[in-house]
């Protein structure tokens, strides 16, 4: 019975939009996608800049979050999201500052 009730909770853990594991996929989608951004923007290597495409492809929203998922998200954790942004982008123009 304990199992059962372990795999039910386990079931609406995946379910619930606000699981620690959907926030983890949320952020560091937004932080990958940021960062491919600016790198494929700002670098002069065209092999860097397909590394950067295929990185952001592999992690595209759609394919491990859903849209309305990522859009619930950033709505309910806007600041946190926009805090990542800035400081995942200031950083990648810090690191191809060299253009």
């Amino acid at each position: 019975m304990r199992d059962l009730l372990q795999n039910l909770s386990s079931l609406v853990d995946q379910l619930n939009p606000f699981s620690l594991g959907n926030r983890i996929i949320y952020f560091t989608w937004l932080a990958l996608y940021s960062f491919t951004l600016v790198a494929t923007w700002r670098s002069r290597h065209p092999w860097l800049r397909l590394v950067c495409l295929v990185t952001s492809q592999l992690f595209s929203i759609g394919v491990l979050i859903s849209w309305s998922l990522a859009i619930l998200l950033a709505y309910t954790y806007w600041l946190a999201s926009a805090l990542l942004v800035v400081a995942v982008a200031g950083s990648t123009f810090y690191l191809f500052r060299g253009k």
